[in-house]
């Protein structure tokens, strides 16, 4: 929200042929803008249908049955997007071009996630530390908020969908022909390249 300088978080889909298993090798155009994002990742186990009544925390995540490490590739499909600011990012579908997840686990409720560090290395090379509160507090309260958000749009989480709730990081360059690996701890590692 600071960094969009928005009162609201935003939202954006994740697209089928773009969710994969680390570690994974992209080949995108060499020109594009990408980046990266570390995030913590949910995959739904139960429902969450469109009602009128807000979902509680407790509910929200009791449907939530795996937590994934996990990159975000971001990339601007839009020429002018610094031009238009945060509406431009957000009819581009908040820059989503992959999304790469570890294997995750299902023993996640007792983990601190607003203290959950992890970091980010190109090419082997520290980048940077991430920490989960810096996604609203902790990444769960995002999760939360993607569920009443889509419950009042027509929209319901249903099981088997993925919820990433947003970069612990800001965004890390990624050049062409490097490969980055983002360290989440106990949660695991995931891996993307990306070719020359």
């Amino acid at each position: 929200m600071q960094r969009m300088n928005t009162d609201a978080p935003a939202v954006g889909p994740l697209f089928q042929p773009y969710i994969m298993t680390s570690p994974q090798l992209l080949n995108l155009p060499a020109e594009a803008g990408l980046g990266l994002e570390c995030e913590f990742a949910f995959r739904m186990g139960g429902h969450l249908p469109t009602r009128n009544e807000a979902y509680t925390a407790e509910e929200v995540l009791a449907a939530a049955a795996s937590l994934h490490p996990a990159i975000e590739v971001v990339d601007s499909r839009l020429a002018d997007r610094a031009k238009h600011g945060a509406l431009a990012v957000i009819a581009d579908h908040c820059g989503n071009a992959a999304f790469i997840h570890g294997e995750g686990t299902t023993d996640w409720r007792r983990l601190d996630l607003a203290g959950h560090k992890m970091a980010l290395s190109v090419n082997g090379e520290h980048k940077v530390t991430g920490v989960g509160s810096e996604v609203l507090g902790d990444p769960r309260q995002s999760l939360v908020w993607m569920a009443n958000f889509l419950r009042v749009r027509g929209k319901g989480l249903k099981a088997g969908d993925w919820v990433t709730t947003g970069s612990t990081i800001g965004i890390c360059p990624a050049p062409p022909g490097s490969t980055a690996t983002a360290d989440f701890g106990a949660l695991g590692q995931v891996e993307v390249s990306f070719t020359a």
